[in-house]
């Protein structure tokens, strides 16, 4: 029941998120500029005057602005009670299911694996479920409805917009494949060592070994600082990266678009409503691209 309330907010305030730029359109092309082609919203703002049909429309955007972001706390909320709570019966299954297995299985593995198995993994499912998964929802369907309407609004400029797609793709999976192999195990290893030695400090004390678990520790700490220092040098070459490629995009169509409006076969509200969808659409695709690095450190 929760889910669905969710999904229908999700799909509510993706809904009305996106009409901002065609009221964009109608307020050059009805009221600031106007022209003969007119908008879908001309017969209702034909009676106005102009100050009028220009006051008709920022209060349309406000209350959209504002609709928008409740929706979308809501939302927020619902999807995060229904993470916990999933969260609370994994974490609770895991443990039961601990207790099942026989003592070869801890035998075998460190204390602090298993600790984190129950604490870190499960935590990190939980960020997945609450904030993750209807972040990748949300963008892939923002990025659904954004290419039907700019194709609706002009086809060649939407192919243009679509152009610097593949280069991001390739770029999130060659950095993205970098990252997993500084991040892998790395954290876990770290985090064992800390889980196993804390609640053995009596043996550690009992046989002097501090100087022994100290070292072990600094050299685990090491292994993890050279590791974080890796991903940064790759996440501060791939964020650059992306944005260039998307900036690349963008100008491209404004050359074509800006040619378009002085030739007059564009009018002005329409390249100002593609270029704000065009925006929405670049949001979307680099959102789900930082996730994948997000995923790759979890």
């Amino acid at each position: 029941g929760l889910a669905a309330i969710s999904l229908t907010l999700m799909l509510l305030a993706t809904w009305v998120g996106l009409t901002p730029p065609l009221l964009m359109r109608s307020l050059f092309d009805d009221v600031l500029v106007p022209n003969a082609q007119g908008t879908w919203l001309t017969p209702w703002l034909q009676g106005m005057e102009r100050p009028d049909a220009l006051k008709a429309l920022a209060l349309i955007l406000l209350g959209i602005y504002v609709s928008s972001n409740v929706m979308n706390a809501i939302r927020r909320y619902v999807l995060a009670w229904l993470g916990q709570h999933v969260t609370l019966d994994l974490r609770n299954q895991v443990y039961r299911h601990l207790h099942t297995l026989s003592l070869s299985f801890y035998n075998e593995r460190e204390t602090g694996r298993v600790m984190a198995s129950i604490t870190q993994d499960v935590g990190r499912l939980q960020d997945f479920i609450s904030d993750g998964l209807q972040e990748i929802i949300r963008d892939v369907l923002t990025i659904l409805i954004i290419c039907t309407i700019l194709f609706y609004l002009n086809p060649t400029l939407a192919l243009l917009v679509l152009l610097p797609t593949p280069l991001l793709v390739f770029t999130t999976l060659r950095f993205g494949g970098r990252l997993h192999l500084v991040y892998r195990g790395l954290w876990r290893r770290w985090a064992g060592l800390l889980a196993d030695t804390i609640p053995g400090v009596r043996v550690v004390k009992a046989f002097s070994q501090e100087k022994r678990e100290v070292g072990k520790f600094e050299s685990r700490s090491g292994e993890l600082l050279i590791g974080e220092l890796r991903a940064a040098r790759l996440q501060s070459l791939f964020s650059p990266i992306m944005s260039f490629i998307t900036r690349i995009g963008t100008l491209i169509v404004w050359l074509v678009g800006g040619a378009k409006v002085l030739d007059e076969s564009l009018t002005l509200g329409e390249f100002t409503a593609f270029t704000g969808y065009m925006w929405q659409f670049y949001g979307p695709v680099e959102s789900l691209c930082r996730l994948n690095h997000r995923f790759q450190r979890a």
